[in-house]
């Protein structure tokens, strides 16, 4: 076993890596939802491992800390395993929804009497790309049990119709601004 080099060792390492160090960042999450061992047989040690890491934040800095920190993790594993790493980083900057827009689709909300919810968004959505030309919030409705992006998500059309009557409200209410 000492005569090995598993690329696989220091990959699970980083995995755990990701998810001890969001949690020492306040309103961050991190998630390792792609993982390709090669060549995936039960009896043969890998010879190659990617895996994907997803850091999201509300704070830059923060999500750059993060990042070092892991990567300075992933480093020392994979020399300790005696394998070679590579990375490729793409990162994506957080952007704050509009306090305006968030007013308006709270009064909406309010003045149709729905409950709501105010809470941030760390996903990656057209909105980082429309808030370079406009302000931007968002509007969520509830999926069953909170299950989203994947193939058990539900959302009730009855839901799916107080997001649209909050949105139209919303944006009826701008208009009428101008």
């Amino acid at each position: 076993m000492n005569m090995r080099a598993d690329p696989l060792i220091p990959a699970s390492e980083t995995v755990l890596k990701v998810r001890q160090t969001v949690g020492e960042f306040n309103e961050m999450v991190g998630t390792v939802g792609f993982l390709e061992v090669s060549p995936n047989v039960v009896n043969v040690i890998s010879g190659k491992v990617r895996l994907g890491i997803d850091i999201r934040s509300l704070s830059e800095k923060d999500m750059e800390d993060a990042t070092t920190k892991i990567m300075k993790g992933a480093e020392n594993s994979s020399l300790m395993e005696g394998v070679r790493m590579e990375t490729e980083r793409l990162v994506e900057k957080p952007v704050p929804c509009s306090p305006k827009v968030i007013g308006e689709i709270k009064s909406s909300a309010e003045e149709l009497g729905y409950s709501y919810l105010i809470m941030p968004s760390r996903a990656i959505h057209d909105t980082q790309v429309m808030a370079s030309i406009t302000d931007v919030g968002m509007i969520f409705v509830p999926s069953k049990d909170g299950i989203s992006h994947a193939p058990q998500e539900w959302t009730d059309w009855e839901d799916c119709d107080r997001g649209q009557r909050v949105l139209k409200l919303a944006l009826l209410k701008e208009l009428q601004n101008k």
